[in-house]
């Protein structure tokens, strides 16, 4: 496996819905081995307004959340509260402990399908995989779900997504396989060629897709792979399929740079991670290619 999880950053507002967030990080980083951080942002209005008794009040209420969230056999190893913009904070904390994850919930008010300020600035800005944690995360991972379009963005998340899935895998002798579906959703369009059923092209496109993540990441042995092409509004299918499917993470790549990429982070995974049941986790652009570029870095060193 190219890489492993080793670092999960975990933010909390000290909301009473944080809680089962905190648990889910919890929970990955005792699967995947990885230290665990916890951090909580005073926003700088915030302690204006309040003072330092603000900043330590919330170091006493980070302390009491992690204590009651966390098993007993859950370990951190970090908790800290600082001050400032939470979204700008969170990447430089994120940045410090070299996080491969960071961990958030969706937004204060569970009834909104949107995203949080914090939550929606984070997901555009970040250098860093963000997984959104609607509701806990099962784990081991039974079933992912990884939508893919083909481009340069989908084909990292599906590496990453593939590497998940292989390390939060059921166990080896449990008589359960983790299944990763792989989808394609394509407009509705005649026939590519004269005697070929729909979308031939779409599914050789897909599955050489597919082959060459399980070849740079080796890890299809140990997975139940399927791959599927359909028609229809992608946002909603994948929406579709990860209740049918009843998947415990859904894995999408965030798409552009620059301005644009600040008004919209992808139209169908803003749609998808605002609107989806499961944690779902975003994978930037150029995220795989700089690991990537890491490991042949350390392999190369230790020569």
């Amino acid at each position: 496996m190219p890489f492993r999880i080793t670092s999960i950053l975990v933010a909390s507002d000290l909301s009473s819905s944080s809680a089962h967030v905190l648990r889910s990080a919890a929970a990955l980083a005792a699967l995947a081995e990885s230290e665990l951080h916890v951090l909580h942002v005073v926003e700088e209005d915030m302690f204006s307004a309040a003072g330092p008794a603000s900043l330590h009040q919330a170091n006493m209420d980070l302390e009491e959340q992690v204590a009651t969230a966390l098993p007993s056999s859950g370990r951190t190893s970090s908790t800290r509260v600082e001050r400032g913009r939470a979204h700008r904070v969170i990447l430089d904390v994120a940045e410090e402990v070299a996080a491969d994850l960071i961990v958030i919930g969706p937004h204060r008010n569970k009834s909104a399908q949107e995203l949080g300020t914090t939550a929606d600035r984070l997901v555009r800005t970040s250098d860093v995989p963000c997984l959104i944690v609607h509701e806990p995360i099962t784990l081991p991972l039974r079933c992912v779900l990884i939508p893919t379009d083909l481009s340069d963005a989908a084909e990292g998340a599906l590496d990453v997504g593939l590497i998940w899935s292989a390390a939060l895998r059921q166990p080896r002798g449990s008589g359960s396989q983790t299944s990763v579906h792989i989808l394609l959703v394509v407009p509705n369009v005649p026939d590519e060629a004269p005697g070929e059923p729909p979308h031939t092209f779409s599914k050789r496109e897909l599955h050489r897709h597919v082959a060459d993540a399980c070849e740079r990441t080796g890890c299809a042995p140990s997975l139940k792979i399927e791959e599927e092409v359909t028609e229809g509004d992608p946002a909603s299918v994948i929406l579709q399929r990860t209740q049918d499917f009843e998947a415990d993470l859904v894995v999408l790549g965030t798409h552009g740079h620059g301005a644009l990429a600040r008004a919209l982070i992808g139209s169908v995974s803003s749609i998808v991670a605002r609107r989806v049941g499961c944690p779902v986790l975003l994978v930037p652009p150029g995220y795989w290619e700089a690991r990537r570029e890491r490991e042949e870095r350390l392999r190369q060193h230790h020569m």
